[in-house]
């Protein structure tokens, strides 16, 4: 099968969040079992790719990846450089199938008319993107009258990560038979050779003894990191530290001015973007991590956490926290409140022997359930369905 993955960022623009890490794995999983995968995308948040050629083409793990120049921010868009779409045009004339990554994005703009023009097959994963909330939501409006709504109605099949998801889009008007729930995965095979205990700690030049409360993702407002720092400035506890781990999305100074003023800024440690080698030794040092963001349709670090043998603390109204109680891995606490996300810290430091059969639990039930070749298995299902309902 011939698949072409559209999406605003990939490899190596890992610091954006987590949509080109799936979108990687996936297409990776794809050419292991004999598809022919081209990946259409930017070099967008990504200094590795820059150039000032229209495109650059590269052989990535068997795929082949297109970087088309990124030519401005607009709205939220990331403008590229095959704003004619003959390029796209080409390659979705060759493809079986196209797979759109995200919502409003000018490339699915592109990709879209392309596939109607050819009368080729798509479909839509949102990755939590559907949903009109938080930023932008005057343009978001504009651009799902103005095209949203039809990439919506003329998709085979649309991909939602978790029940949450799928109601979220079946709230924009798309009936649920459309609406294929396909959960992310992750790559339990690289977690098999973990770092050694402490390597983390000493890197950082953090005292062994020392419990880690762990943030790993983008320093973003929304992602609850405030309220986090809240609770962290209230714990009774004296050898806690709390380190926050991930590309800034403008948001650091903030935090770090706020960490003084609560008299803390010398227990928390921002430490920018990290690879992924570091950020498993973060994982193995911490004694809890912490994913208290709103809006989250499906995250990836609470998976990885419990891969690590670690607890996981959510919000409530993440699709994680289902996920969270189903494999009995952790807590959820209501997004916003330092109170009850402080009592949770507490009583998850403060009780060392469940917190270690929490982690148990949670490395078998997501090596059981979100191991990648599973997952990849139910979109190659999507995918030779979508064709048929051609």
């Amino acid at each position: 099968m011939k698949i072409l993955q559209v999406v605003p960022h990939f490899y190596p623009a890992w610091s954006f969040g987590g949509i080109s890490r799936v979108v990687y794995e996936i297409s990776r999983q794809l050419v292991e079992r004999g598809h022919d995968v081209t990946v259409h995308t930017t070099n967008a948040l990504d200094p590795r790719t820059n150039f000032k050629a229209a495109k650059r083409e590269y052989q990535i793990e068997g795929m082949r990846v297109k970087y088309y120049r990124n030519l401005a921010l607009v709205g939220g868009l990331n403008l590229s450089s095959d704003a004619l779409g003959t390029e796209t045009l080409r390659e979705v004339k060759d493809s079986d199938i196209v797979n759109m990554h995200a919502f409003r994005t000018f490339q699915n703009v592109i990709a879209h008319f392309c596939a109607r023009r050819c009368r080729k097959p798509y479909v839509l994963t949102g990755h939590g993107t559907v949903p009109r909330v938080v930023e932008r939501i005057v343009s978001k409006k504009l651009f799902d009258e103005a095209f949203g709504f039809r990439l919506l109605r003329h998709a085979a099949r649309l991909v939602a990560s978790t029940d949450i998801e799928m109601k979220q889009i079946v709230s924009m008007g798309v009936s649920n038979e459309r609406v294929v729930v396909v959960p992310n995965g992750v790559d339990t095979k690289s977690f098999e050779r973990l770092p050694k205990p402490g390597t983390f700690k000493h890197k950082f030049g953090l005292d062994d003894e020392l419990d880690l409360i762990l943030y790993v993702g983008r320093v973003h407002k929304r992602k609850g990191i405030g309220f986090l720092l809240d609770a962290f400035a209230h714990l009774d506890k004296a050898k806690v530290a709390l380190v926050v781990a991930g590309g800034d999305d403008g948001y650091t100074s903030i935090l770090r001015e706020r960490a003084s003023s609560l008299k803390i800024a010398d227990r928390v440690i921002f430490t920018g973007f990290i690879s992924e080698r570091v950020k498993m030794a973060a994982y193995i040092d911490s004694t809890v991590v912490v994913y208290p963001g709103i809006y989250e349709s499906f995250g990836l670090v609470p998976l990885e956490a419990a891969l690590c043998s670690k607890p996981v603390i959510v919000s409530d109204d993440s699709a994680m926290a289902e996920i969270v109680r189903q494999g009995g891995f952790g807590e959820s606490t209501k997004y916003g409140d330092s109170s009850q996300l402080m009592k949770a810290l507490q009583k998850t430091i403060s009780d060392p022997e469940t917190a270690r059969e929490m982690g148990k639990k949670g490395k078998q039930f997501v090596k059981r359930n979100f191991d990648w070749s599973s997952i990849v298995s139910k979109l190659e299902t999507l995918y030779s369905s979508s064709l048929d309902a051609r």
